[in-house]
């Protein structure tokens, strides 16, 4: 992960430890090792989190989603903290690094779970947009339709505006008849 931080922390580094919005934790096993997304922390220097928790509907519980309402944790509940990194692009690696596969940001499955062979989860639905999944796609048309035609453009300006320009440098009896 270039972008972004794993840190494992000692109890002692807890009360050090700046934590802002976006990040994501592992509790210890105190609160039951959940998976969270800091939203703030509080006048109490204790954490606002949004846990993702297993949905008992899906799957047998082996799909993991945002619950409802934020819970506050202390800082001191907190095993493993991974910082949010400046390029979006690299969220998926912070979800990896706590154990959860990213399928379309609202829906998760553990890392260690395989689709393939889990009678559970291969009669799931899965979304079929998986940000992981399709990533080196999306850059691909972003490049193909977007990026070269940008370029062409401004090519072919270039183009026509030199065209222009040396058709104005000729005498009015060298220049052909132009009709359209």
């Amino acid at each position: 992960m270039s972008d972004s931080k794993v840190l494992k922390l000692k109890p002692e580094d807890f009360k050090k430890k700046n934590y802002k919005a976006g990040d994501l934790i592992v509790t210890t096993k105190d609160f039951g090792e959940r998976f969270g997304e800091v939203v703030d922390v509080n006048e109490d220097d204790n954490l606002e989190v949004y846990f993702i928790e297993p949905n008992p509907s899906k799957a047998n519980g082996k799909v993991y989603e945002y619950c409802d309402d934020w819970e506050v944790l202390p800082k001191s509940g907190v095993s493993k903290h991974v910082c949010i990194p400046k390029n979006k692009m690299n969220y998926p690696k912070c979800y990896r690094a706590i154990g959860l596969r990213v399928w379309d940001g609202v829906i998760f499955t553990l890392w260690s779970s395989n689709e393939e062979t889990d009678e559970d989860l291969k009669n799931f639905e899965f979304p079929t947009d998986c940000i992981e999944g399709n990533f080196n796609q999306a850059i691909l048309i972003w490049v193909f339709f977007f990026i070269i035609p940008l370029g062409l453009i401004v090519l072919g300006i270039d183009f026509f505006k030199n065209a222009i320009n040396n058709f104005k440098t000729l005498n009015n009896n060298s220049r052909a008849p132009f009709y359209l």
